[in-house]
């Protein structure tokens, strides 16, 4: 029985190292998601000067979660910053001129490559400890009730 639920705390602490590990990749690859969103509102402004109602029906047949995006419901688990600019970026668009819209995707954009390098870098790190700390956890439990 002591073995049975050894063996049960282990494979939990492992699963939750796993787990947390899909979590930061999941956020990875939506912040590169709103990267390419950026990037497409920039292009649709720049080269073809569509309005923005239209870009946004565009974009949202592409993406439902990035319509969220637009109308202020950022549901990410970005940081408190990140989102503030987001919103704050989304919220101008659409009430001045070109080269002012450009300029503040720019800046949001930077913001977010900033975001995704960080994250691509610190993930590795994050994960390995993660992951050593759960089964250290999950050791030191199967050692004390045995």
């Amino acid at each position: 029985m002591k073995i049975t639920g050894s063996i049960l705390i282990i494979i939990a602490s492992i699963t939750v190292s796993f787990f947390y590990e899909k979590q930061k990749k999941e956020l990875l690859l939506q912040l590169k998601s709103v990267a390419s969103f950026i990037d497409y509102i920039k292009c649709q402004i720049s080269y073809f000067s569509k309005p923005l109602s239209e870009i946004y029906e565009n974009y949202k047949k592409q993406s439902v979660e990035l319509s969220l995006l637009i109308k202020g419901e950022v549901t990410f688990p970005f940081s408190k910053e990140l989102k503030d600019e987001l919103y704050t970026c989304f919220l101008g668009l659409g009430t001045g001129y070109k080269e002012e819209e450009i300029k503040k995707l720019n800046y949001v954009a930077l913001k977010i490559n900033e975001e995704i390098t960080k994250t691509e870098n610190e993930l590795p790190k994050k994960i390995k400890v993660f992951r050593a700390t759960s089964i250290f956890v999950g050791c030191s439990t199967v050692i004390l009730l045995v």
